[in-house]
């Protein structure tokens, strides 16, 4: 991200409350590999064989096939292209810091679709109050296989999720006080196991 010389007179021009208006108002910026409208989510997990058998395996044509169809590469293509020319950077950069927040990684999962939606939800909801984020994120199938909650079952549940809703993405750990001091001298929990 960074400003060009022409923004930075722009806001000069405008001022700050009419700049941010005009970013609350800019077209939200779009990842091109989002689910496309005519494909249901059922039908993506449908196994319809690998599109990229068609390319000797070994090859660089089989090699960027994968990189291009099944891997997060693409919307980093896109995030980058987009942070660099995009007309709505605030909401790329309030949806990245929230990206931060609710992470997910490749490491574990993978996923071009997979990714690019769970990115364009954080972009579209990036100016919306935290409880409206936090149900979106909480029933994506992205972070329920990468927090598995897609592992979940009556008799044994998984609390992984659970647990990083309410460490990381919500109340912490420690009671605090609302300048961010602890309520006590030592730390009382916000939660326990029974939660």
């Amino acid at each position: 991200f960074g400003p060009s010389e022409t923004a930075v007179a722009q806001v000069r021009a405008d001022g700050f409350v009419r700049t941010l208006q005009k970013q609350f108002d800019a077209t939200v910026s779009r990842y091109r590999y989002t689910l496309p409208e005519n494909l249901s989510r059922d039908q993506i997990h449908v196994y319809t064989g690998d599109f990229c058998a068609q390319f000797t395996a070994g090859t660089k044509e089989r090699d960027n096939c994968w990189r291009d169809w099944y891997s997060s590469m693409p919307v980093q293509w896109d995030f980058f292209g987009q942070a660099v020319s995009g007309a709505d950077q605030l909401r790329q950069r309030v949806a990245w810091a929230l990206g931060q927040i609710f992470v997910t990684s490749g490491v574990e999962i993978s996923g071009t679709y997979g990714f690019a939606e769970y990115h364009q939800m954080l972009r579209n909801l990036a100016f919306a109050n935290y409880r409206a984020l936090l149900e979106p994120v909480t029933l994506s199938p992205f972070m329920g296989d990468y927090l598995d909650m897609v592992d979940n079952d009556g008799r044994a549940p998984n609390e992984n999720y659970a647990r990083e809703l309410l460490q990381l993405f919500s109340l912490g750990t420690c009671l605090l006080n609302p300048d961010g001091t602890l309520q006590s001298e030592r730390c009382v929990a916000t939660y326990d196991n029974t939660v």
